[in-house]
């Protein structure tokens, strides 16, 4: 009904002091224009109260100020209104209080004159309120061209005429400055906090600001006081309500404190209905409505054949909202609840409306009615409203449907233990069948994804399973399955799936399907996984009940991870990003959660490591916010890949233990990925044995498990650290039961390393960079270089040497590899200079090195300087280290 503000706040907090100016480039260039043309003297500035006009004016008077223009400040205020040249008087040069405007006007002008510059800038904020002896005294000023006038002037308010006639003309510039669009709004949160802002928080701060600079600055001051916006992993995450400060309520009630009791009563009715139909705010108003139009606080809205009346913005809503009297409230809110009731509830969320109305107002609803809007609210993602309305349903007995929605409301935030608690009683209370399936299915997600315990999520499920039939058997055997090939037992897996009847109804399908993609992809059967994503998420869209948590979001989750792993990125991304865009609109943590994951890894696989980082973060703090442990360590696996491969050795070792602290033994479906990362953060700290002992022991686990898909991930990851031929082997053996363009060309990646043949590595950065898969490919063609250098080819190691550099401006530049930075730095040396290196290796000193070499001791120094600069080192250890030469 509202953002839900609770009281105002008014605690300092450390936040930045200069809100950063974005989105108004168009604006600030024409202003600029305007100032440096001689034909124009006044600068008007006009919007909205909080629009961002100070903001631009004082940049505005920054920038002229730099450029040698004397710059003064003064503000109209009602108070300085009623006072002669009240707003100015500390400005002007002393005077006699007799002197008449002519006179002042002389002194005034013969100041300036005497000023460095011999030019001044004027900046009046809110001119509207300045008096008329004020803008006799401009006028003249103007008109002589002794100042230019920069003012800002509130759209909604009368402006008087003397004051009004200062910018008439063509000597005067007036720049109309709208709200925000919501892009800009997140781009200005994220910049004022110095680090990203998980994107639903980020969304809620626009939504609610509605494109105004100031509410929103106020916004997120009022939240960080709260602190209902703090960081998890490196990004800002909003929880809970949003809190206005008192310069918000202020700025708000300076505004109000202007309106007629009548208008006032017709903002309070309106705030608390929220939205109500035109016609019944007219009859209930009257012509106060057109009044509060004309001065942009209400607006209609169309919708369908109806014309709706709303307060026209969230904050001042809010306001209004939060003065209303507790009797008022309650006597609004019954009103408005008959009112939605005498008209039979005819859209689709009326029911939740009532509802809210009625608790509001009395405390008290209907149990049918508040479970209907319980489902309303679930199928809105609304789980803090959800778990409101079953709580009070639920306050006098038992009763199914309100006990399974409040089981999964506190599921999806992270409320493990009193879901089981909510769950395990309405199961003991003769539920019906229905209900008892959803009960079953409700809780062998929250034991299994909340407490972490998958055993006693297999029992239950089995238990389940075995009483019912059809459908109901089919979901809950495709949960036991589930445990399983989480667990990382994917035989056990497929038996139960195979075994799971096959009713041919949409229900079953999904459910299956849910569990059965996923298996076929830990096989390397990346092609049929992705078909059956597509076979689940249509029967999941055709099916006539939602699951009880499962969303149809879900199969198109899965299919980005097997896209990435056929090598088509171009479909994976739009997929992810779609998927992720849907999750933030409708308020999917979980979905938020996977969908940031699978951009993150591909983003991986492009290269591009400080937007997988981004993404990544974002997984994890979502991850995080909704007790998702496996989403955890998942996101922390991709962060260390990062840290590591940008070269931040110390945060990958500190992610490391992080990540074994959080270690859940039982999870071993993406064992690869989890060892892949700690062996990572060993590579930056220099361990690269220690990485090959991670790698080879998670290949092995996955091969024993029949993790196909893992296995090779392991092998890979060793292949491109170590380039053990025989690991080389053994991975080109693997994924000849893989499918897809990425394995395929990382077979020919492992080929062109085990044989050291230069061709075969320049027709793997070839397939690689097909794909887009820019870091392999990168590497691929450096390691070609190398191998036709050694092989005597100096014209193919020219030639690969250039396309790696092209595929190198495809990645993140300070992405560090073993093989990639020694053979890219390689790369950049003449022949001379590899051999001058190789004696510096061997410790020799330089007059040796020239005696070897039949060059004189001032050559040998030159080509070190040369080195030295090529590779940005500073010692001739160093060059051994960088060469890989130690």
């Amino acid at each position: 009904m509202g953002m839900g503000y609770v009281p105002v706040v008014s605690k300092p907090v450390a936040a930045p002091g200069i809100w950063p100016l974005l989105g108004r480039d168009a604006e600030l260039a024409r202003c600029l224009a305007a100032m440096h043309n001689p034909e124009v003297s006044v600068l008007v500035l006009r919007g909205d109260a909080g629009v961002g006009k100070s903001r631009l004016a004082s940049e505005c008077a920054r920038r002229r100020g730099a450029e040698s223009a004397d710059v003064q400040y003064t503000i109209a205020t009602h108070a300085t209104r009623g006072l002669p040249l009240g707003a100015l008087m500390h400005l002007l040069p002393p005077f006699d209080p007799a002197t008449d405007l002519t006179a002042l006007f002389q002194q005034v002008r013969a100041s300036i004159a005497e000023t460095p510059s011999g030019e001044r800038l004027l900046v009046i904020d809110d001119i509207h309120l300045l008096d008329e002896t004020s803008a006799m005294l401009l006028a003249p000023l103007l008109a002589s061209r002794a100042l230019f006038l920069v003012a800002t002037v509130r759209s909604s308010e009368p402006v008087p005429e003397s004051v009004e006639a200062l910018w008439r003309g063509e000597r005067a510039e007036v720049v109309d400055l709208r709200e925000l669009d919501q892009r800009v709004s997140i781009e200005i949160v994220e910049e004022a906090l110095g680090s990203p802002i998980e994107r639903t928080g980020a969304a809620r701060f626009a939504v609610a600001s509605n494109g105004n600079p100031l509410y929103l600055r106020e916004l997120v001051l009022g939240a960080l006081t709260s602190g209902a916006l703090h960081q998890i992993g490196g990004v800002w995450r909003l929880d809970g309500a949003l809190f206005a400060t008192d310069e918000l309520v202020e700025v708000v009630g300076r505004r109000l404190a202007t309106l007629s009791d009548e208008a006032t009563t017709a903002l309070e009715y309106l705030a608390v209905g929220d939205v109500v139909g035109l016609a019944d705010a007219e009859a209930r108003c009257g012509e106060v409505l057109e009044h509060l139009e004309r001065a942009g606080l209400i607006r209609i809205e169309v919708s369908q054949r109806r014309f709706d009346c709303r307060i026209a913005h969230p904050v001042y809503s809010e306001v209004v909202r939060n003065r209303v009297t507790a009797i008022g409230r309650r006597a609004l809110s019954a009103e408005h609840a008959q009112r939605i009731a005498q008209y039979g509830s005819r859209r689709r969320n009326d029911p939740l409306r009532i509802v809210q109305y009625q608790l509001d107002g009395t405390g008290m609803a209907g149990l049918d009615e508040l479970v209907q809007a319980a489902r309303l609210a679930r199928h809105a993602n609304d789980f803090a409203m959800v778990e409101r309305l079953t709580r009070v349903a639920l306050r006098d007995g038992p009763h199914s449907m309100a006990s399974i929605l409040l089981g999964e409301a506190l599921y999806e935030t992270g409320e493990f233990a009193e879901a089981e608690q909510v769950l395990s009683r309405a199961a003991q209370a003769s539920p019906t069948a229905t209900h008892g399936l959803a009960i079953a299915s409700v809780r062998a997600i929250n034991l299994f994804w909340g407490l972490l315990l998958p055993d006693a999520a297999i029992e239950h499920a089995t238990e389940a399973a075995e009483r019912s039939n059809g459908e109901a058997s089919a979901e809950l055997w495709s949960h036991v399955a589930s445990a399983h090939l989480w667990m990382g037992n994917v035989a056990a897996t497929m038996q139960l799936l195979d075994s799971v009847a096959q009713t041919g109804t949409n229900y079953s399908i999904a459910a299956r399907s849910l569990t059965l993609a996923p298996a076929q992809n830990a096989m390397g059967q990346y092609e049929a996984a992705a078909a059956t994503c597509d076979v689940g998420f249509s029967a999941h869209l055709a099916i006539d009940r939602p699951f009880a948590i499962a969303n149809a979001g879900n199969h198109m989750a899965a299919k980005v991870l097997m896209l990435s792993n056929l090598g088509r990125f171009d479909e994976a991304e739009t997929i992810a990003q779609f998927g992720y865009d849907t999750a933030v609109s409708e308020r999917i943590p979980i979905g938020q959660m996977w969908f940031a994951l699978m951009r993150g890894r591909l983003a991986l696989l492009r290269g591009q490591v400080v937007e997988a980082r981004s993404w990544l973060r974002e997984n994890l703090a979502v991850a995080r916010s909704a007790g998702q442990s496996i989403g955890e360590q998942l996101a922390l696996s991709g962060l260390i890949m990062c840290e590591a491969l940008l070269g931040d050795a110390e945060l990958a070792e500190q992610m490391s233990g992080e990540l074994d602290a959080g270690n859940i033994p039982w999870f071993k479906l993406y064992c690869a990925d989890l060892a892949r990362a700690r062996a990572w953060a060993s590579v930056s700290n220099g361990r690269i044995q220690d990485a090959r002992s991670y790698l080879v022991a998670a290949a092995d686990q996955a091969r024993e498990l029949g993790l196909r898909d893992q296995e090779a991930i392991a092998l890979f990851e060793a292949v491109r650290i170590t380039s053990d031929e025989l690991l080389c082997e053994r991975y080109v053996e693997v994924v000849k039961h893989c499918d897809g363009a990425l394995v395929a060309a990382q077979s020919q990646y492992a080929q062109g390393i085990r044989d050291h043949d230069a061709a075969t590595m320049a027709t793997a950065a070839d397939e690689l960079a097909a794909i887009g898969a820019n870091l392999y490919a990168t590497e691929a063609a450096v390691r070609s270089a190398t191998f036709a250098h050694s092989s005597g080819d100096a014209r193919f190691s020219a030639q690969m040497e250039r396309r790696a550099n092209d595929l190198g401006e495809l990645i993140d530049f300070a992405i560090r590899t073993p093989h990639l930075q020694r053979e890219k730095a390689a790369a950049v040396l003449t022949d001379r200079e590899r051999e001058i290196c190789e004696l510096v290796a061997r410790a020799k000193p330089s007059k040796l090195i020239a005696a070897e070499l039949n060059l004189s001791v001032r050559t040998v120094n030159n080509h070190l300087q040369n080195v030295f600069a090529k590779l940005q080192v500073s010692s001739r250890e160093d060059i051994a280290a960088a060469l890989g030469l130690e």
